[in-house]
């Protein structure tokens, strides 16, 4: 949000993510010419599959950890670990989107499972461990394969906690060498015909660790396969027209009212009534009533109250402020509360990305009318395996329906949750008001999915109508204006996002 008098509305966002959230951003195309990948290394990277598990600063984690290093390097292979960044990311949340560059060489992706269970009648207790794990080559996955580790150990009431934390470390390491030595062998196996063809494969994203799905269990639905109706619609509509209040604040900022936002808030309304959301399932925050406290504490209640065969749909129309308003630098919705840049209590898109990963509902739909809102759809928290290990990001590239459909149907076995977003720009564009309509993204919106009755894919929507009419439109207002060239809509998915009808 810039101190200046033509805050025009609003700008693009940066993603999800999912967390949970979940993986939109594919690597870029691997290119034909690039030869195979380095077989001399191999990435380790352990992640939580939930917040229950092991972090990675337990004992029996840290095992596994360095055996698995150990191994490898019996293997002759030289192990690569994430940096600093990455692991913090990790740790915050186990969602965060695992991508693959193209000349990622060999990674291991593994999770932890652990037990100790007492022998009875004994003294005795035994500790079992599992890891759970992918190997890729490039971009492809090679394998999903399990370790099992278990050790026995007789304790007292004196040495219990030493003696099953010690037991669980070294199941863990007999754990790492059983995986190490199934992915050593396979990897061996490649050759360089094989090699080529996995590099060259579509870009997998990894959205847990959970182990990809066995032959034997039902094949996963096609992309293209209609979703069922969801059981329950949910809509949560929050909306700032009226900035007298940050002006009474802030009185050196000149940051004018956004007068399509009320008409973006209530058209919406009367859009999804028409597509069958109950009007006591519709909640409107709007203006006063918009603040970062109380969208948290409606998503809370939406967490509470929707299970997971709903769809809940987030729709934010305000100004938007970009990533040095806030200090996750992820950009913020510029709510009826805020008081200025570093606010404590600001909801910026990072929070709201962790909020809605709570949400039970496997699928959910976020659709951001701000200025540098296609930072939701860019930002979501990243980490990309390269030749050079893990890397944190936030996402360099926009994601491109084609490569994210093929990446979704590699991975439909692993999508668990279903996830669309709906940005009105890219983070470097300013988004438009359109006088009567509202605003231009919004008003645009609502007239493809009226013209649609709700029956085709959001996907279809909006690469059909959406995004030519409002960059057909833009030119000439940006022309006007003079402050810009071109408003540019965004959309990201996950799982089967894409095929979310309204």
């Amino acid at each position: 949000m810039a101190r200046r008098s033509s805050m025009t509305r609003r700008h693009s966002l940066q993603t999800l993510g999912a967390a949970a959230l979940l993986p939109l951003l594919p690597a870029a195309p691997a290119r034909a010419d690039m030869g195979p990948p380095r077989t001399d290394l191999i990435t380790v990277l352990y992640r939580r599959e939930n917040a229950d598990a092991p972090s990675r600063l337990d004992p029996s984690v840290a095992a596994a950890t360095r055996a698995l290093e150990a191994e490898f390097l019996k293997q002759g292979l030289r192990v690569l670990q994430p940096d600093a960044r990455s692991y913090q990311l990790f740790d915050a949340a186990p969602a965060v989107i695992v991508t693959f560059a193209p000349d990622a060489g060999f990674s291991l992706v593994f999770s932890l499972y652990g037990n100790v269970r007492p022998r009875p009648g004994s003294d005795m207790v035994m500790a079992e461990v599992h890891l759970e794990a992918r190997a890729f080559v490039g971009r492809s996955i090679l394998a999903a394969e399990t370790g099992m580790g278990r050790m026995a150990a007789t304790i007292t009431a004196q040495t219990r906690e030493f003696g099953e934390r010690r037991s669980l470390e070294l199941a863990a390491e007999r754990a790492a060498a059983d995986l190490a030595g199934r992915i050593g062998s396979q990897l061996k196996a490649l050759t360089p015909d094989r090699l080529v063809a996995l590099m060259q494969a579509p870009p997998p994203l990894v959205q847990g660790a959970k182990p990809v799905q066995l032959p034997a269990e039902p094949p996963p639905p096609r992309p293209d396969t209609p979703m069922a109706p969801p059981r329950r619609k949910h809509a949560l509509l929050v909306g700032v027209s009226d900035y007298s209040a940050l002006r009474q604040r802030q009185p050196d900022w000149s940051v004018n009212d956004l007068k399509g936002v009320r008409d973006d808030v209530a058209n919406m309304g009367q859009a999804l009534r028409g597509m069958g959301f109950d009007g006591g399932d519709v909640t409107v925050l709007l203006d006063a009533q918009a603040t970062s406290g109380s969208v948290r504490r409606e998503l809370m209640k939406l967490a509470a109250r929707s299970t997971e065969d709903d769809l809940v749909l987030i729709a934010m129309s305000c100004h938007g402020g970009d990533k040095d308003l806030c200090p996750s630098g992820f950009g913020l919705p510029v709510l009826s509360d805020f008081i200025g840049p570093d606010d404590p209590n600001a909801l910026d898109f990072w929070q709201l990305q962790s909020l809605v990963a709570n949400l039970p509902a496997r699928r959910v739909v976020l659709i951001v009318d701000t200025c540098h809102s296609g930072g939701v759809a860019k930002l979501m928290p990243s980490c990309v395996i390269t030749a050079d290990g893990v890397q944190a990001g936030k996402g360099k590239a926009s994601p491109e329906p084609a490569a994210l459909a093929a990446a979704a149907q590699a991975n439909a076995a692993l999508a668990t949750r279903h996830i669309a977003i709906l940005a009105a720009s890219k983070p470097e564009e300013l988004s438009l008001e359109d006088p009567p309509n509202g605003g231009l993204f919004t008003s645009r919106l609502l007239r493809a999915l009226s013209a649609t009755k709700g029956q085709q894919p959001l996907e279809q929507v909006f690469v059909e109508h959406v995004e030519p009419e409002v960059v057909a439109t833009s030119k000439p207002l940006c022309k006007r204006i003079g402050e810009c060239q071109v408003q540019t809509p965004m959309f990201a998915y996950a799982g089967r996002g894409n095929m979310i009808r309204l």
